[in-house]
């Protein structure tokens, strides 16, 4: 029976929790042997613990050791249990118990795998310290143990026969009984073996010969974390059936134990919630006391932090990885494999799967998998935390990794893996194991794509190309190319060269080709692109002569983004004919994938061909693209189809939710072109300020060399919102910036000229600002996008005209911008409007600016808005009604002032105009609203009833209730405020 004092005392001691064994031998913190002394060696134990749920255990030791003695005779206990368990701590508090209550002699071994095979390895510790310890028993048995340590010593070192090396073991088991008899005569003995399982097997002989030989009272403890199998197995059968032997077996610790072990140190831990903490410990540990220690161990760091809770991520740490390790370097080699079957196979590692991975029976891999679940590592087939399996695969070779990687994709191939639980394993392989596997990788590259994994994309296409010849390999070189311009276009272009000797060596198949040309044509490579085009001539088309979807969607893409290289694409008879009005769209459009759709609607309103079907495709192709890499351009076209055809504020909302859904870590430069396009919208919403942050940010997203011939699309609307701003000096050092002259040959080139152009009006310089538009001009009619949507050169070029003196010309441009403009552009059709009415008499100015002003409140416009209604402003002060134009000019200055722009006004309009007096919310109706507000501007009841399609009589009654409401007696006095009401959510 344990005395309440022996369980203080056992309570107190501070132990090694890496143990003995192989690690713990060599480990930083060298364990102290006992040799009767209660001083062990700490590691890195946050606190004193105590021994914790092994009352029991310790008890049962005890009454064996007050057995053998009261009895004379030898007594054996066997102390078995999971590794980690604390049967290491346990025979420490007996010995400690031991030599300090009954004065016991304490001999002490311990085995490790490394020594298993030296024959009486475990006799030469013990007679190592009968002969120099600190407590050893004097010359009395001095002489026989010198000689038989010399017998055993000569054994270890010399290689003798097998029968010279009986003989030697047969003298030591009779020899070393009657030194274990004259120990005893004096004190008790106990012999402790610590990790028997190791023991070797001339050694367990010697034990088993002195335990059924000796009658003195001498024990025996041995410890092992379970019954061993092969040689020893018979050595523990036969000890267990002789009648002095007692066994019991340590379990792991229950919430409540772990609790109490916490409670033990949480003063040492004020940032720590104990409750909390001791669930989440038993959660990652199972209640496996090395494991446990080691995460408060862990938790060291912490100790005097303020309490703040204990993030995850220190949870477990360096500590609790090792801690792993050691239980496992200790486990049995059945459990090891199994461990790391489970470990590589993860979350779909069946008993199955694992003895097929570890190449045994079913049965061996349940009962390693029931190992692992006893030491606490394993709960319901898998790892009970993210850092044991971690630290079970850090523990391997990379060799052995590898190989065990390799096989798992093999395994998991034939029961139906999923592609990117394949492609990891094959990747961590660094083999590409099979045929089978090059299909694998490209569908997990795509998928990662989808899902913005770049990293991983470019890893499973990495690894596909290493597939020695094959025929696949220019699509994987393809895909590589694709998926690594999103990261960086200038890393992606290293891929280029070896596509472009694969199509010179005729390998590339037409969608790699196409691929190719884009590439090539993004580096600003032109004549390279002409000449892949060239040899992709008889590949693009079908033995009818019927264009191939891929070869619709490049010809669309080159009519809109390099128009000069169109020349080179020659279609065959039949696709040539079905072209000739609107590229591709009747043979092929609506029976091929959206990149076609994306660009031949691009195509056709860059083409100054509009229509509903565009916006339908575009709409269709935002809806449906899977997000990946290969529909980038296709998102991009469709954007860009719904900014040139004015629909500005449904293209807002697709850039916002798409930047939302984007990581600018993951895909860089598919961020930087939709914060381009978003700089574009803002632009052509008035919002000037924001269009110039976006346009910086997306310029600064990449640098310049990856950006390539698109540099145009940042650096155009960050140009025209600092002309807007008034930053003339900025906006002068972006004009003296070189840039590529594939750009300027791109559509880019005509945006770029225009956005000069406009600089040059600013600077007051209206020849050069001419020069420039006339040749955007003339490009864009050469090349087929002469779209007023996209580049307005004509009323540019008239406004430069007026300026020097030529307003006759100035009206031809405009009249002829104005029918190209027609309904389907409402913001270049109001541009238009506005130039035109500066050129008629004064009295025709008003329909013209009333209807641009109605069709930029519809298009969103504000900037050209607060212009237009400058110029009414303007009008009506001319015409001498005061009211009227004071009304249009606060108008103006106050829209412009929401844009960031009030440098668009003149200068006598620049000092900001009193505040109107805003009208109460909800005062009037929303029809007296209506009618109030044109009635504040000026506008007689006949204009008011025909704008709104209401009677002279009914615009009277709305005013009379009006008056009453606002307590005025006249519309002279109506408050100015109404006339800008209708203009506050623009």
């Amino acid at each position: 029976m344990v005395t309440e004092s022996r369980c203080r005392l056992a309570g107190t001691h501070r132990i090694d929790h890496c143990g003995t064994g192989e690690l713990g031998r060599f480990s930083r913190f060298p364990r102290t042997h006992l040799r009767g002394t209660s001083t062990l060696a700490t590691s890195h134990y946050p606190e004193q613990t105590p021994l914790v749920e092994r009352l029991r255990e310790l008890s049962l030791l005890t009454d064996s050791f007050e057995r053998g003695v009261k009895e004379g005779e030898a007594v054996s206990v066997l102390v078995d249990g999971p590794v980690g368990t604390g049967k290491t701590r346990l025979l420490d508090a007996f010995a400690e118990w031991a030599s300090k209550t009954r004065n016991a002699f304490l001999l002490r071994a311990t085995c490790a795998r490394s020594e298993e095979h030296l024959s009486l390895g475990v006799v030469r510790q013990l007679l190592d310290q009968l002969l120099d310890g600190p407590d050893a028993p004097g010359v009395r048995v001095s002489p026989t143990v010198q000689r038989l340590r010399e017998d055993v010593l000569s054994l270890l070192l010399s290689s003798p026969d097998p029968d010279a090396a009986r003989q030697a073991a047969f003298r030591a088991q009779i020899e070393l009984v009657p030194v274990f008899q004259d120990l005893a005569r004096e004190r008790p003995v106990v012999v402790f073996v610590d990790d028997a399982h190791h023991m070797d097997p001339s050694s367990a002989h010697c034990l088993l010969y002195a335990i059924r030989r000796l009658r003195s009272p001498v024990v025996f403890v041995l410890a092992q974390p379970g019954v061993p199998s092969g040689d020893l197995r018979s050595f523990y059968d036969e000890l267990l059936h002789q009648g002095n032997c007692r066994s019991l077996r340590l379990r792991t610790l229950s919430v409540a134990g772990v609790r109490q072990v916490v409670d033990a140190v949480v003063d040492a831990f004020p940032q720590l919630d104990a409750e909390q903490f001791a669930g989440a410990c038993h959660e990652v540990t199972g209640g496996n006391p090395r494991l446990m220690h080691a995460m408060l161990s862990d938790l060291r760091p912490l100790a005097h932090a303020p309490r703040a809770g204990v993030p995850e991520s220190q949870a477990v740490g360096e500590f609790f990885a090792r801690a792993v390790s050691n239980c496992l370097l200790r486990a049995p080699v059945p459990i090891q494999k199994v461990a790391r079957a489970m470990a590589v196979l993860g979350h779909v590692g069946s008993p199955v799967l694992v003895a097929r991975l570890c190449g045994v029976e079913p049965i061996q891999a349940e009962k390693a998998t029931a190992g692992l679940t006893t030491m606490g590592l394993v709960v319901d087939g898998g790892f009970r935390s993210g850092p044991a399996r971690l630290a079970v695969l850090e523990e391997m070779s990379p060799e052995e990794r590898a190989e065990l990687h390799g096989r798992t994709a093999e395994l998991l191939h034939e029961n139906g893996g999923s592609a990117m639980t394949l492609a990891r394993h094959l990747i961590v392989g660094g083999k590409v194991r099979g045929p089978w596997a090059i299909g694998v990788l490209h569908e997990a590259a795509r998928q990662a794509a989808v899902h913005h994994d770049v990293g991983f994309a470019v890893a499973c296409l990495e690894l596909a190309t290493l597939a020695g010849s094959d025929e696949r390999r220019p699509v994987t070189k393809a895909m590589l190319l694709d998926v690594a311009w999103r990261r960086d276009p200038a890393v992606a272009g290293r891929h280029v060269n070896g596509l472009v000797e694969a199509l010179h060596r005729g390998e590339v198949e037409a969608e790699q080709a196409v691929t190719l040309v884009w590439h090539l044509l993004w580096q600003g490579r032109i004549g390279d692109a002409a000449a892949a085009l060239d040899r992709l001539r008889d590949s693009l088309f079908a033995e009818d002569g019927r264009e191939l979807p891929v070869a619709t969607a490049l010809r669309a893409w080159l009519a809109h983004s390099f128009p000069m290289l169109l020349s080179l694409f020659r279609p065959g008879p039949t696709a040539a004919a079905s072209s000739r009005e609107r590229p591709g769209r009747e043979t092929v459009l609506y029976d091929i994938d959206h990149r076609v759709r994306a660009q031949v609607g691009l195509a056709e309103v860059l083409g100054n061909r509009t229509g509903p079907h565009p916006l339908a495709d575009a709409r269709q192709v935002l809806r449906g693209s899977p997000g990946d890499e290969l529909t980038y351009t296709s998102v991009h076209a469709a954007l860009l189809t719904l900014v040139y055809a004015d629909r500005t504020g449904e293209a807002r909302q697709w850039c916002e939710r798409l930047l939302a859904g984007t990581s600018r870590h993951e895909a860089p430069t598919w961020h930087a072109q939709l914060t381009s396009v978003l700089a574009e919208v803002r632009l052509r919403s008035g919002a000037v300020v924001k269009a110039e942050e976006s346009a910086a940010a997306a310029m600064a997203a990449l640098p310049e060399r990856s950006w390539g011939v698109a540099i145009g699309q940042p650096l155009v609307p960050l140009l025209q919102a600092q002309v807007l701003l008034g930053k003339l000096e900025q906006a002068g050092q972006l004009v003296e910036r070189p840039l590529s002259p594939a750009m300027l040959q791109s559509r880019h080139g005509l945006t770029y000229r225009y956005a000069v152009g406009q600089y040059q009006l600013a600077r007051q310089s209206p020849q050069a600002a001419l020069d420039l538009f006339l040749e955007a001009g003339e490009l864009a009619r050469v090349w087929g996008l002469d779209s007023p949507s996209l580049v307005p050169w004509r009323g540019g070029a008239a406004e430069a005209l007026v300026a020097l003196g030529r307003p006759g010309r100035a009206g031809e441009l405009l009249a002829e911008q104005l029918e190209l403009a027609g309904d389907e552009y409402p913001r270049a059709r109001a541009m238009t409007l506005r130039s035109m009415a500066a050129l008629v008499d004064l009295e025709k100015r008003g329909p013209l600016l009333s209807h641009a002003v109605e069709l930029l409140r519809a298009c969103g416009d504000r900037v050209e808005l607060a212009r237009t209604l400058l110029a009414l402003g303007t009008m009506h002060g001319a015409l001498g009604e005061a009211r009227r134009a004071r009304i249009q000019t606060q108008l103006a200055y106050r829209v412009a002032k929401e844009c960031g722009v009030p440098a668009l006004l003149s200068a006598q309009t620049r000092t900001a105009p009193p505040e109107p007096t805003p009208v109460a919310s909800g005062l009037l109706t929303f029809a007296e609203q209506r009618v109030a507000t044109l009635a504040a501007r000026g506008h007689t009841n006949r204009e008011i009833a025909t704008q709104l399609f209401i009677t002279p009589s009914t615009v009277e009654q709305h005013l009379t209730r009006v008056f009453r409401k606002l307590k005025v007696k006249q519309r002279e006095e109506l408050p100015l405020g109404l006339g800008l009401h209708s203009f506050d959510a623009v």
